[in-house]
This record gives C-alpha cells, structure tokens and sequence, in this order.
C-alpha cells in the first residue's frame, strides 16, 4: 500500500511543487509545443497541491464501505416499493468515490 500511495499521492504532490517553484521555460515550451498560451496567478492566490481524493489508496475502504452503503439504501428502497435513488442531475447510476448525493423522492439520504 506504501508504494501505491508513494507513487499516487506523493509522487504527485511532488511534480506539482516542483512545477511551481521552477517553472519551464515559456520560450522553450512555445518552440516545442508549436504554440504560445498564457498562464497567471493572482497576487491574493495562494499555491496549493491537489490530487483527487479517490487517488489516495488509503482512502479505498472508505470509498468500498460508502459504495456498499449505496448499493444497500438502494435495495432497501426498491425492496420496499420506493423510487431507485437518483443523482441530484436525475441519474440513477450512484458510486460514492464520485461524491454522489442519493435522494429518495426529494429527501437526502
């Protein structure tokens, strides 16, 4: 689990930061990449790393116990003659290492 979170979250974190404090070089990029673009950071605006939260092995099981939990409220709702939940976008497809919210006939479960 070590090397996964070392090469998922670590490794990553890490590129981001060293991207920030040495930053390419603009003129060596626009001649590689065949074009120019521009890139800003506002003077209140703070660097900050981020990955996202499903990519943290050390997360999984939390991820695995709220799918579960969905799967669960799910049968149980079908189970006693409820509407399948829906995504607050009117999906019905629900995993909760995507940050779903399940509703009920309008009530969030």
């Amino acid at each position: 689990m070590y090397e996964q979170w070392n090469e998922k979250v670590y490794n990553n974190i890490q590129k981001q930061i060293t991207r920030a404090l040495n930053p390419n070089s603009r003129e060596k990029g626009q001649m590689m990449g065949g074009s120019k673009s521009v890139g800003f950071q506002l003077p209140d605006e703070n660097f900050k790393p981020r990955i996202h939260p499903a990519d943290d092995p050390t997360k999984s099981s939390l991820y695995a116990s709220a799918d579960e939990k969905a799967f669960q409220l799910t049968a149980e709702g079908v189970s006693y003659g409820m509407e399948a939940p829906t995504l607050p976008n009117g999906e019905t497809n629900f995993s909760a290492s995507h940050g779903g919210v399940l509703s009920f006939k309008n009530q969030r479960v």
